[in-house]
């Protein structure tokens, strides 16, 4: 497919489940992780060259903006941790109770509210046995959804939450209430007939269009709030996981990825899967939220 020339590869890596990438504004810098690694990754965007790589004393998920620019938000299995950029050090932790053994964070955000809200799930992947909780900034944690198998995108739009369970291999979406609750029953948007491929990881572009990676389905998928199927953009990788809009002008894509169950034989045929790449749109996306921190 010709579109495929159009991807160019930022890193030309192996993550074994690269997720939870994040686009630092302050610091032009991409942040991202490999949870099966336990590895932060960080590559400034003027200088591709210079990817870095930390090995973490816990296993992370996701990256998220934290109040002091010296930190990011990592979502661990140990907690929400404030870590120091440049020195590489934990400095704070928010214990989340429903991290009992055997279960860890998978995709997160920050939602319109402030709060941090993050899926966990069993490690094997157990039906029902997920969760989504909300860390608010006050530092208090609550269970707002059960029952899910593995928790992905994390997504608001007028006055909804958009989601997704990979086990289910669906997108949902389910009303909020004036507090940030959810209510009402969830709604299936879009549903993935294949038994491999499933949604994970997304973004939310300026004209309100998601953009949700699909697991072992080697394309993104545009889709309107209501689920209609837009476009589809396909990869050079063959298992996307998480995506979002980056560069000074938020008008790239990246795209990490993960060689984590994927055959040998695929792998011969999509050897650049693990690796970080991006593309040039014709529309924006929009910024992360950042989570303040609790004061002592």
């Amino acid at each position: 497919m010709s579109e495929l020339r159009d991807w160019q590869v930022l890193w030309p890596g192996e993550n074994q489940l690269g997720e939870g990438i994040l686009w630092h504004p302050e610091l032009q810098t991409l942040f991202w992780v490999d949870i099966v690694c336990s590895e932060l990754f960080a590559m400034p965007w003027q200088r591709p060259d210079l990817v870095s790589c930390t090995l973490l004393p816990f296993k992370a998920s996701h990256v998220a903006l934290c109040d002091d620019s010296d930190y990011l938000l990592l979502a661990t299995n140990k907690g929400i941790a404030k870590w120091h950029i440049t020195e590489q050090r934990l400095d704070d932790i928010i214990e989340i109770p429903q991290l009992e053994k055997g279960v860890r964070c998978n995709d997160a955000a920050v939602a319109e509210d402030g709060s941090y809200w993050v899926g966990l799930m069993s490690e094997p992947p157990e039906a029902e046995r997920g969760c989504i909780v909300r860390v608010a900034p006050s530092g208090k944690v609550e269970t707002i959804k059960t029952d899910i198998s593995i928790p992905n995108t994390m997504l608001w739009h007028e006055r909804h939450f958009i989601f997704a369970d990979s086990g289910l291999h669906t997108l949902f979406r389910q009303p909020i209430t004036a507090d940030g609750s959810l209510s009402g029953e969830a709604e299936v948007l879009l549903t993935l007939d294949s038994h491999d491929q499933t949604p994970d990881g997304s973004t939310l572009a300026t004209d309100n269009s998601i953009f949700n990676a699909i697991w072992q389905g080697q394309r993104i998928q545009q889709l309107s709030p209501s689920g209609k199927l837009l476009e589809e953009h396909y990869l050079p990788v063959y298992s996307p996981t998480s995506c979002t809009f980056c560069g000074p002008e938020l008008d790239y894509l990246a795209v990490t990825s993960a060689r984590v169950d994927v055959p040998a034989p695929v792998l011969e045929e999509f050897p650049l899967t693990g690796a970080l790449i991006c593309k040039k749109l014709p529309i924006t996306g929009t910024l992360a939220r950042t989570f303040h921190w609790p004061e002592q």
